[in-house]
């Protein structure tokens, strides 16, 4: 099969009901749509490596941050020789590359491939991103999907692409899919980075290796393609409800984002014009859908979750990994500072720049100093929390309601803390609410 369709793109709903989109959907992977974008990502690198003759039975392979996903199987099958590489041991925080310790790496690969499947030719290493145990100008091809934004640094992200540079040969592709963003510049946090295009290019051009002529960044005005509100802060929101919503395009602290694909050859050509990246009517259209959900949810009285900020899972931005990671994972992340054990916190949510009523009320079983504090932050960054607005309650027992009125600002995020100079255990958390309504 072959496709004429330009794949080197962003993630958008309408792929799903391509022609070759589905025929590789349907016949290769045996899966209907999820409209998920990880599963855009399987089969967009698919695709490309179709496009480029990649998936042939003289063709030697890699990936990347592979885990165990589909792609080593359905891939690895159909080429000479196909290695998976991960950073694949038994005490790593990724559950996706996390073996036992009695077992190889290939044996808790293999123990997810499909029965009844050739894959004799598939090989399985350990193998850090940025140093590559391949012999120079050996592979035909090589992929990773969205495994780059979790290497480390700027440093890191081009001594990796240096490296593919390396052992691909002349003719060879690496086909990679990351995190793209529609209106913020890159946000630099170590293990999940997010990347703007202008500054992918120049990470692509540092190293020497170059994308194919044209990115597509337009996205259809369909419901499909409307920001995803992150709703983990909201409290009757449980992780079930939450993934059983289609997700094309995620939001993140007032950050939408999605999936994107680049393929990138050793052709030393500069072919993408900064210029020809900018989609005004794609950057339009995501930050209209933003506002419209935030008020959509928020034009009634939401209940926040007043202990979710104190979870050990809202202590990173990574969050949007959590089905990725294991018990162990507080290496990866860049944790919340407590600042004192006696209050709660609520996560950090984007309100855009509407004007929020927090009503909190607050139940003290006995006589308690509580003060309610209203925090402003950057978006994602963990660090830089401001006190924007305090009250304080008179200290005595019983019920307390009370509104905090604030204007919001749309490159900002906010949180409600209430601490105690007592025992949290004075306070009836059962009965205890904090609620918001934008204006």
């Amino acid at each position: 099969m072959k496709t004429d369709k330009n794949w080197q793109k962003l993630c958008a709903a309408e792929d799903f009901s391509h022609v070759d989109f589905q025929n590789v959907l349907n016949n290769i992977f045996q899966k209907p749509a999820t409209y998920h974008r990880k599963q855009w990502e399987f089969v967009v690198i698919y695709l490309n490596l179709l496009a480029n003759n990649k998936i042939e039975k003289d063709m030697v392979g890699a990936s990347f941050g592979a885990g165990r996903e589909p792609l080593i199987y359905l891939i690895g099958s159909q080429v000479k020789e196909f290695t998976a590489t991960d950073l694949y041991v038994f005490n790593t925080g990724w559950q996706t590359a996390k073996i036992n310790e009695q077992q190889t790496c290939r044996d808790f690969v293999m123990e997810k491939a499909p029965k009844n499947l050739d894959v004799s030719g598939i090989l399985v290493e350990e193998m850090d991103m940025r140093n590559l145990d391949f012999a120079d100008s050996s592979l035909d091809f090589c992929y990773s999907s969205c495994a780059f934004e979790h290497i480390g640094h700027e440093d890191d992200f081009i001594k990796h692409l240096e490296e593919v540079k390396r052992v691909l040969k002349e003719d060879g592709v690496y086909v990679m899919t990351t995190e793209y963003l529609f209106n913020h510049q890159t946000f630099k946090i170590k293990g999940n980075y997010k990347f703007d295009t202008k500054y992918m290019l120049k990470l692509f051009e540092a190293s020497g290796l170059y994308p194919d002529p044209v990115f597509d960044t337009s996205l259809q005005d369909s419901i499909l393609n409307k920001t995803k509100m992150d709703l983990s802060p909201i409290k009757s929101m449980g992780t079930a409800i939450i993934n059983s919503i289609p997700s094309i395009i995620l939001e993140k602290q007032g950050v939408p984002y999605t999936s994107c694909c680049f393929v990138l050859r050793k052709n030393n050509i500069k072919n993408i014009s900064l210029d020809e990246l900018e989609n005004k009517n794609t950057k339009d259209f995501v930050v209209k859908s933003l506002n419209k959900n935030i008020f959509k949810l928020y034009s009634q009285y939401q209940y926040l979750n007043p202990i979710s900020g104190l979870k050990k899972s809202t202590k990173s931005v990574m969050a949007d990994h959590l089905e990725y990671l294991g018990e162990n994972f507080d290496e990866y992340f860049d944790e919340i500072k407590i600042e004192s054990k006696n209050f709660l916190h609520t996560d950090f949510v984007y309100f855009g720049s509407f004007r929020c009523k927090f009503w909190i009320h607050v139940e003290c079983k006995k006589d308690i100093k509580c003060e309610i504090k209203l925090f402003e932050k950057d978006s994602l960054y963990v660090t830089g929390r401001v006190l924007v607005k305090s009250i304080t309650l008179d200290g005595s027992a019983g019920v307390e309601d009370r509104l905090m009125d604030f204007q919001c600002k749309d490159d900002k995020v906010y949180a409600v803390a209430v601490s105690t100079d007592q025992s949290m255990n004075f306070i009836d958390f059962k009965n205890t609410s904090i609620r918001v309504k934008v204006e």
